[in-house]
């Protein structure tokens, strides 16, 4: 909290107070363990789940140097994606859908007041079947 009041030469005054808030937020993200793509605009896409109840713009303020791969059960990565929020739609490096099946997944990134994170799971890609 800063507090300034200033007086001019004939003795008249004016005070303000301002609150100066954190600006760095430390933003611990993470992931869903099943998620199901399609174009039902449901659950579609791979993606930390704080995007469903925080401010995108402040998770985007506060997050830096984001590095998110995906990899199939043998080891092929099948996804991968720097400097953005993490978001997977199903599909390979290859633009074709990939299978239902697990998948690992690893994501690094730095929030803006300098903490560092590595996170790692699986999660499970169904598709719906109409």
């Amino acid at each position: 909290v800063y507090f300034a009041t200033i007086t001019d030469e004939s003795g008249c005054q004016a005070s303000d107070t301002v609150n100066v808030g954190d600006s760095c937020y430390v933003v611990p993200l993470s992931m869903p363990n099943v998620f199901t793509p399609g174009s039902n605009g449901v659950n579609d896409h791979m993606r930390p789940i704080e995007m469903d109840h925080m401010d995108p713009e402040m998770i985007l303020r506060n997050v830096r140097d984001i590095r998110f791969f995906v990899y199939t059960r043998w080891g092929i990565m099948v996804h991968s994606s720097t400097d953005r929020l993490p978001k997977w739609d199903g599909l390979g490096v290859n633009g074709l859908s990939c299978s239902d099946g697990i998948y690992f997944w690893n994501l690094d990134y730095t929030d803006a007041a300098g903490n560092e994170y590595n996170l790692n799971g699986f999660v499970k890609l169904h598709r719906k079947r109409d």
